[in-house]
């Protein structure tokens, strides 16, 4: 299920995480047997992913590709794309969605399993415990989060976040389906290593604001000169040179805030300051971000903004609010 779909030459017919978070949850709702088939599709590609991580320098796991239609990385531009490491638990989270609707154990067993394990086991591998406030905390280092206006960063807020789930999700199928974790080589102590890990993962906060940060140097950045930013000179990937942009907070889409909206796990008060502190920042160059602000802000009572949220996510392309409608023609018959 490729972004922008099969008809238009945007995105040339490739798989993005879209399908995992935007659309294979609304599937396992609406018509769980083609949910089913997406995740079908990633076990069918999984040999590539640990292959994958194996190019990265991970001895052990698996790396889903970012932009792939075979399995494997289609996307020139690594610090967008291959960096996005999250595109693991994301698959993950759409399996734990699946799986929370359908109670499905057959699927779990033929193909949940194994790609919740692979995945889990990518994270203990690729990330390192480092020494932080006299505690050793479990970091993830040059990595890039949904925000790909901020690329190779350490410690990326909903990466960490969802890496956790990931380990979190992975001992509980462990534990639901035993015999089936011994087949794939699950031993008491990688269960004890998943759940070290887990617990020592860094989530970034800043205690002077008061929220979750970015990652680990987002607020000592400047924030983006928008006053002096003309209206047409958005989307800014356009227009300004990456490097440009990567010195600065200012965010493409929802990063941090994408977190919260699928855990739920802090405060009301947290989240009104997160989600003021990261809309006043966000661009909505990405047409995955207003559906996430507009959930947001209906979880918060603010009723007018999730609804202009909403309706400008439901018109993108009949007003072409992009600009870029024109990339998903329908070819003439």
């Amino acid at each position: 299920m490729s972004a922008k779909g099969l008809s238009g030459v945007g995105y040339e017919g490739h798989y993005f995480w879209d399908t995992e978070m935007y659309m294979s949850p609304f599937f396992a709702y609406t018509n769980p047997k083609i949910a089913a088939d997406l995740i079908a599709y990633r076990y069918n590609i999984l040999p590539e992913a640990k292959k994958r991580a194996r190019t990265l320098g991970v001895k052990d796991g698996a790396l889903f590709t970012w932009r792939t239609i075979n399995g494997k990385e289609a996307s020139a531009y690594y610090p967008a794309s291959t960096a996005q490491y999250h595109i693991d638990a994301d698959i993950a989270y759409s399996i734990y969605r699946y799986y929370n609707v359908t109670n499905d154990d057959q699927l779990i067993k033929k193909y949940g399993l194994e790609i919740v394990l692979e995945t889990a086991r990518f994270w203990t591998n690729f990330g390192s415990f480092t020494k932080i406030d006299g505690q050793q905390k479990f970091c993830f280092f040059d990595v890039t989060g949904p925000d790909e206006y901020s690329a190779i960063v350490n410690n990326n807020y909903y990466t960490n976040r969802m890496a956790k789930f990931n380990l979190t999700f992975a001992i509980e199928l462990i534990e639901k389906f035993p015999e089936k974790a011994q087949q794939l080589g699950v031993s008491e102590d990688e269960i004890k290593e998943f759940t070290t890990i887990r617990d020592a993962i860094l989530l970034p906060f800043d205690k002077e604001k008061g929220i979750n940060e970015q990652d680990d140097s987002y607020f000592k950045k400047p924030i983006w000169p928008f006053e002096q930013t003309p209206k047409e000179s958005y989307p800014l990937l356009l227009h300004y040179h990456p490097l440009t942009i990567y010195r600065y907070q200012v965010d493409k889409q929802a990063d941090t805030l994408f977190a919260d909206f699928l855990f739920d796990d802090i405060s009301k008060d947290q989240l009104v300051k997160e989600f003021d502190y990261y809309e006043n920042i966000t661009t909505h160059d990405s047409s995955l971000s207003r559906s996430i602000f507009s959930a947001l802000a209906a979880r918060l009572g603010l009723k007018d903004k999730a609804y202009s949220y909403f309706i400008a996510t439901a018109k993108t392309d009949l007003i072409d609010l992009q600009g870029n409608t024109n990339d998903a023609y329908i070819l003439p018959i």
